[in-house]
């Protein structure tokens, strides 16, 4: 099954039992392997009282046509603990006669 990142942001994730957590607002994806390592996950259900999850690739179950099934076991995460997620990126290759100029 192939889905794209614009249909997979409007899938529901719920856990095994059937609890909405919300929906994907981000991805860690690994640029060697071209697969996803971590999905960040935000309900908006009041204003004020936004509810973010951190989901490792490991802890999801399923992804259908209509909903992403995840583990029991999954962390929320706080605003401090956002910031503190590395956003990791590789330099630029560059040639060493580039350097030299």
């Amino acid at each position: 099954m192939r889905i794209d990142f614009k249909k997979l942001k409007s899938l529901p994730v719920e856990t095994e039992n059937g609890l909405l957590l919300g929906h994907i607002i981000n991805l860690e994806i690994n640029l060697d392997t071209f697969r996803i390592e971590k999905c960040e996950v935000q309900d908006k259900k009041w204003i004020g009282t936004d509810q973010q999850y951190l989901i490792s690739s490991e802890q999801i179950i399923k992804i259908t046509d209509e909903k992403v099934i995840v583990q029991e076991n999954v962390k929320k995460i706080t605003n401090k603990e956002i910031n503190k997620i590395p956003v990791t990126t590789s330099p630029t290759p560059t040639l060493n006669s580039e350097m030299e100029r």
